[in-house]
């Protein structure tokens, strides 16, 4: 199948090009092809689909407690709302909650899922920033405990978020080498703990900002190494849980560095109400959801939510695409098969109109709605 004359984001600009679908990958991308079936794109964007590498929840389900078909629901809801590749993430469980859920996710993998992987966000983690996660379920590093969840996922394992500050931290980053990638976050960190992981090779950032000190100017602790160095720094970009000055400001002077996460909940793509996340309880109101004390915990934004919501407040369409596509995908080695458009790659993009609406999805080069 033909796809002709759509404004195509290729190679970090736009071009107006015809592209050929075969096997569910991108085989010809051309100036002008002709086929006996054509779909014609005239006036539309074409984007690839987005790569959301950190997200606990959506249309009413969390990865930490839903089940099998449950997660098959949620697979079918990140697709049409644009995200076609997905790191299922889990906040900090008990032992026989990662026996229970990490099953089902692998349950659900297959070649038209979005699930490419897991992420856990925990649970070695400081209860000092614990942010949104339940308290009971944080421990120490475990390498024992580490090896069976490794075993479990039969090798999903693409990123896990870890405390630099615990003991044990640099016999993990050990451990992770050559299997999955460590992530700072949830931490008391000062600085000079957090130059000694980037030495070693920790190059990633969960949620800059959010669960860690904050920039100081003579203690400038994650973040400051974070904007120091070469880093893959995550950021929640639904203008709630960092301000779009910052924002703004992050995508002026890194958009190369810059992977946009959605952080999403249960109550993604749902209305106010009460939902939980990991066993808390936390209420959402006017899309903000938080815990009883007040703690911001996650997002109500689809990916593509935060790829809009930078557009609108001044960020570069492209800079902003590129974050939500390639970048997650590069930082999760799988750049080659996820995240752009260009031949070889799975057939996943998302068809949008002026506005940046979403008009059509396909994943795999089967439209999906």
């Amino acid at each position: 199948m033909i796809f002709k004359g759509g404004k195509v984001f290729i190679e970090n600009s736009f071009k107006i090009l015809d592209f050929e679908l075969e096997n569910g990958k991108f085989s010809k991308i051309e100036n002008t092809l002709d086929h006996s079936s054509i779909v014609y794109l005239d006036e539309y964007i074409v984007i690839p689909g987005l790569v959301d590498i950190h997200t606990h929840g959506i249309a009413g389900f969390d990865f930490g407690d839903a089940s099998s078909d449950e997660m098959k629901i949620m697979a079918d809801s990140y697709i049409k709302n644009g995200t076609t590749s997905v790191l299922p993430t889990l906040v900090s469980l008990r032992e026989n909650e990662y026996k229970n859920q990490i099953p089902k996710i692998l349950d659900n993998y297959s070649d038209n899922s979005p699930f490419v992987g897991i992420n856990l966000e925990g649970p070695f983690i400081n209860l000092l920033k614990k942010g949104a996660h339940n308290e009971n379920s944080i421990q120490d590093i475990n390498i024992e405990l580490t090896e069976k969840l490794w075993n479990l996922s039969e090798g999903r394992i693409r990123l896990m978020t870890v405390a630099p500050e615990l003991n044990g931290f640099e016999e993990l980053y050990n451990y992770s080498a050559g299997k999955f990638k460590l992530s700072l976050g949830h931490s008391n960190c000062d600085t000079s703990t957090a130059k000694k992981a980037y030495n070693i090779g920790v190059n990633h950032v969960t949620h800059l900002f959010n669960a860690m000190n904050p920039l100081h100017h003579r203690e400038p602790s994650i973040i400051g190494v974070s904007l120091e160095n070469p880093m893959i720094k995550e950021l929640i970009c639904d203008g709630i849980h960092v301000d779009d000055t910052v924002l703004k400001a992050l995508f002026r002077a890194y958009s190369s560095e810059i992977a946009i996460v959605s952080d999403s909940i249960a109550a993604c793509c749902l209305g106010d109400g009460k939902y939980s996340l990991g066993g808390l309880e936390l209420t959402v109101k006017d899309k903000k959801a938080i815990l009883s004390d007040g703690t911001i915990a996650g997002s109500a934004y689809t990916l593509f939510d935060g790829l809009k919501h930078l557009v609108s407040i001044g960020v570069r369409l492209e800079d902003a695409i590129r974050s939500a596509s390639y970048i997650p995908a590069k930082a999760i080695g799988l750049d080659d098969k996820i995240g752009s458009i260009k031949i070889g790659a799975n057939a996943d993009f998302i068809v949008c109109d002026k506005e940046l609406n979403i008009v059509k999805v396909y994943k795999n080069g089967q439209l999906v709605n």
